[in-house]
């Protein structure tokens, strides 16, 4: 009796994971607005060096929905690194600091220096491009 108990489990278990797998690569994202994203499923990396007076690269390009990876350090002075439309706010210094987010909004954004660093910090910039 016991093989007549398990069997339906092992099917709902074997089935779950067939789904799964068929269908892992159609998954979507809700975005505050309640916007509907297909995730691509591409993870794009960016290192970025902040300095006196500008960050490198200073453009960096994604499609929607892909997940967005940046990794970013100072090569001189503490600086920040902030993209308001994203809620991103790094303090840099010399040690990698790592973020990960989905790039759910299309649109061209600027990223910036939010930590005062000298005369030049006004123009401390970059683009963040999302297609």
């Amino acid at each position: 009796m016991k093989p007549l108990i398990l069997l339906p489990i092992v099917l709902l278990i074997l089935g779950g994971f067939t789904f799964f797998f068929l269908f892992a690569d159609r998954a979507v994202f809700h975005s505050p607005g309640n916007e509907t994203i297909n995730l691509t499923g591409e993870t794009k990396e960016f290192n970025i060096e902040a300095f006196q007076f500008g960050f490198e690269p200073s453009i960096i390009e994604v499609n929607q929905g892909d997940v967005v990876k940046i990794t970013a350090w100072s090569r001189d002075v503490e600086h920040g690194l902030m993209i308001s439309d994203y809620d991103i706010n790094l303090k840099l210094n010399n040690e990698p600091q790592t973020i990960e987010f989905v790039a759910d909004k299309k649109g061209t954004f600027s990223f910036y220096c939010h930590v005062p660093c000298g005369k030049g910090h006004g123009a401390m910039r970059g683009t963040f491009i999302v297609n």
